[in-house]
């Protein structure tokens, strides 16, 4: 009877740590299972005339499934047809070697010079580990983005 009786005082304490330590890193020991971040592009939140900036900005994708990404701008001037914007983001195996083919692109067609665009895609990360936002161009030739946010969304994939 002893021994039952700390064999559950065991297993209750067991319990007792796991739980506070399952809720503070969410699911599993990966972190939470699906969580939204904002991709830091620095000062380049306003594209100019007809012109392509280089935030560079790097994703960590070593324990994702699947990448969201949304993108929120204004355009400000006027231009028919609606401008667009292209962005492209490169991949690495290592988070320093970049590639240089085959890169992933994302072109969005703004919905107006007055009213904010939104829009939100998905890429299947597959094994590449390291996702970074190398380009954002704007073909514009009389309208200028601005207040340009880009945001992802991770997935972690199941352990």
């Amino acid at each position: 009877m002893k021994h039952l009786f700390s064999i559950l005082t065991l297993a209750a304490a067991l319990i007792a740590f796991t739980i506070p330590a399952r809720a503070q890193y969410g699911v599993g020991s990966m972190g939470a299972a699906y969580g939204p971040a904002t991709l830091s592009i620095g000062t380049n939140s306003t594209i100019q005339l007809n012109s392509t900036n280089t935030p560079n900005a790097t994703i960590d994708a070593r324990f994702f499934q699947n990448l969201s990404l949304q993108a929120v701008f204004q355009m400000s001037g006027t231009e028919s047809p609606a401008p667009a914007l292209t962005f492209t983001f490169q991949q690495s195996v290592d988070g320093v070697n970049w590639s240089t083919v085959g890169n992933k692109t994302w072109g969005i067609t703004s919905s107006g010079a007055t009213n904010f665009t939104t829009a939100v895609t998905n890429f299947v990360v597959g094994g590449v580990g390291w996702w970074r936002l190398n380009t954002i161009a704007s073909a514009a030739t009389n309208t200028v983005v601005t207040n340009l946010v880009v945001s992802y969304a991770i997935k972690r994939a199941a352990p």
